[in-house]
């Protein structure tokens, strides 16, 4: 798949993993969220995502360019017609940052481009962690795929995501994120 980037192009060569969590996570997960969040981004990898849904929002604004982690941000449009946040910028300053689009001419996005946009994500990226996972959405189709697929599939050792625990789902939590993640 043709693609565009802006950024430091060498993160796509790092030891990365991709994060997805649902759009309807639960309230009361978060502070879980968080926790393992803020271990993974001390650890010398690349994080990415589309940073779409809003637990994704608030985990990238946890970001900061004093962290060991960069960060692969996956976008679903034109990379021309992306304003940048502040936060986006610093990244950017100290190549923490690489932006990622399929080849489009897409100024919003829409379902279409989303698909194109995970399906060039999950090219990239060959480990892909659950911090919560809706069952019947989205996610869940992903998940049952990736697990077919052959990928290393994590997924945040949490009540809130028990029914999707099996043998080849490497549970994370914070005392093994840096041993399982980081192999």
């Amino acid at each position: 798949m043709v693609f565009t980037t802006r950024g430091n192009i060498a993160l796509l060569s790092q030891d990365k993993v991709a994060l997805f969590a649902s759009r309807k996570t639960p309230p009361l997960m978060e502070s879980a969220i968080f926790e393992i969040f803020d271990t993974i981004r001390a650890l010398p990898i690349g994080l990415s995502g589309g940073w779409q849904s809003p637990v994704e929002k608030r985990l990238f604004k946890r970001m900061d360019s004093g962290q060991a982690a960069n960060v692969l941000y996956y976008f679903a449009r034109d990379l021309n017609t992306i304003r940048l946040s502040p936060l986006q910028e610093q990244l950017l300053a100290h190549d923490k940052l690489l932006m990622i689009a399929p080849e489009t001419q897409s100024v919003r996005a829409n379902k279409k481009s989303v698909l194109r946009r995970d399906q060039l994500l999950l090219t990239q990226n060959k480990k892909v962690c659950f911090l919560h996972i809706t069952p019947g959405g989205r996610l869940e189709t992903y998940f049952n795929r990736l697990l077919r697929e052959g990928y290393f599939v994590y997924l945040l050792e949490h009540p809130f995501n028990e029914s999707f625990y099996g043998p080849d789902v490497s549970l994370l939590n914070p005392d093994n994120v840096k041993e399982l993640l980081t192999v």
